[in-house]
């Protein structure tokens, strides 16, 4: 019993965040809905992506990058140290619709010194 105790504590140790495991926008948009796919209530799917390792913000009404027209959406952003010097800066817009998610922005930043 102890064995298998910390075999499932190492496994969960060993989970990355979803920020830490991916490196490009398509693929960070494609794990998102995975994770909350497109129509669900717009909570559910801010506390998935929370516990995906994100930090989210309630829905506000905004713009969002190329995006022309204002929104509302629930902002999530999260940073990833790649190597010694690298870091990722991600930003997700959950667009909210009618209570649901509706779409997913990403935008990601990565700095150098």
């Amino acid at each position: 019993m102890k064995r298998l105790l910390f075999v499932a504590v190492l496994i969960a140790g060993c989970r990355r965040a979803l920020p830490d495991r991916l490196d490009k926008v398509p693929e960070m948009e494609a794990a998102i809905v995975r994770l909350a796919p497109l129509g669900t209530p717009l909570p559910e799917a801010v506390r998935r992506v929370s516990g995906a390792g994100f930090q989210c913000q309630p829905v506000q009404r905004s713009s969002w990058a190329a995006v022309p027209d204002s929104f509302a959406f629930a902002y999530c952003n999260a940073s990833s140290i790649r190597g010694l010097v690298e870091s990722r800066y991600w930003q997700v817009a959950l667009a909210d619709s009618a209570g649901a998610l509706s779409r997913v922005y990403v935008t990601v930043a990565t700095v150098m010194p």
